[in-house]
């Protein structure tokens, strides 16, 4: 187990931290730190090594606080480093903590459903010029793809001729968006990605036999009412090719053309699903003469608008 140990009071917290922890250890640890509080704010040291290591590598630092917290760690997740050594801190420094053992729980803790918080996605470029709703507690992730820093969004321009409708929900939903994007990037065919369940709200005016529609249906807690859009767009005679999870009898009578896939749990499906819509996009590419390694008109990175 690994040593913890905090103090609070007149006296200088540092040396206290140091003796203490050095009495903690009797094993293996592979790292220690402390937090103290005093004059000079929040200050956080760590070492990899025994405890002797830390109380070298901050001798003569003159430092002084009455409020601090010292911990030795023997490495179960991560390896011995200075950097996975304890205390830990929050991004503005303005939060220490400490734990013993593993939290073997951290993946539960996670993404909107998991934990029942509200979760928002934007796009960039939209998300840069519009007024945001944010307050000083909410947490924004950004994630970048290489070719799509500064890329805007074009909105809803679906082409009955040559075009594409990508349609998917819940966890695949994005996967729609990126198996639109691929078709359009490498084979210059316009392609769109759209939620299945809104499918009234305007594509569904431009299906019918032109129109061909990449129905991501894989098993999942919406399975049944991504294949009641699947059947809206088949009454209108639409070309239907349909991404399934292995085994899936139903798919059958309303596609035209089935990818299968491995089942899974659900959360894992877009790893899966992203492969076949990836290949769809590189053959059709390949059948037209594009040039797939170098599509035209694209840069690898994006730095002007």
């Amino acid at each position: 187990m690994c040593g913890i140990v905090g103090y609070t009071g007149n006296k200088n917290s540092c040396e206290i931290l140091l003796s203490s922890l050095a009495r903690l250890e009797y094993r293996g640890y592979d790292s220690a730190g402390i937090a103290i509080i005093g004059k000079r704010g929040l200050e956080l040291y760590r070492k990899k090594g025994k405890v002797a290591k830390l109380k070298e590598s901050i001798a003569g630092k003159n430092i002084h606080g009455g409020t601090g917290l010292g911990h030795t760690r023997w490495a179960t997740h991560g390896r011995p480093s200075e950097e996975n050594a304890h205390p830990h801190t929050d991004c503005k420094k303005k939060l220490v903590v400490i734990h013993n053992g593993i939290i073997e729980n951290y993946l539960t803790l996670k993404i909107e459903n998991l934990i029942n918080m509200p979760c928002e996605v934007d796009i960039g470029s939209e998300f840069r010029y519009r007024k945001t709703l944010l307050n000083k507690d909410d947490l924004v992730v950004i994630i970048s793809q290489s070719g799509e820093t500064a890329d805007t969004l074009a909105g809803l321009r679906l082409a009955k001729k040559n075009g594409f409708l990508y349609i998917g929900r819940s966890f695949n939903y994005p996967i729609a968006l990126e198996g639109a994007l691929k078709l359009k990037e490498i084979s210059y065919i316009h392609a769109e990605g759209y939620p299945a369940g809104e499918m009234k709200h305007g594509p569904i005016a431009l299906i019918d036999e032109d129109m061909p529609v990449v129905a991501i249906a894989t098993k999942s807690a919406v399975y049944e009412k991504m294949f009641s859009n699947i059947h809206e767009a088949k009454s209108r005679n639409a070309a239907i090719l349909a991404i399934a999870t292995r085994g899936e009898k139903n798919i059958k009578s309303i596609a035209d053309e089935i990818f299968y896939i491995p089942e899974t749990i659900e959360e894992f499906t877009p790893i899966l699903n992203i492969i076949p819509l990836q290949l769809l996009a590189y053959y059709i590419a390949a059948y037209r003469g594009c040039d797939i390694d170098q599509p035209r008109n694209l840069a690898k990175s994006v730095v002007v608008e």
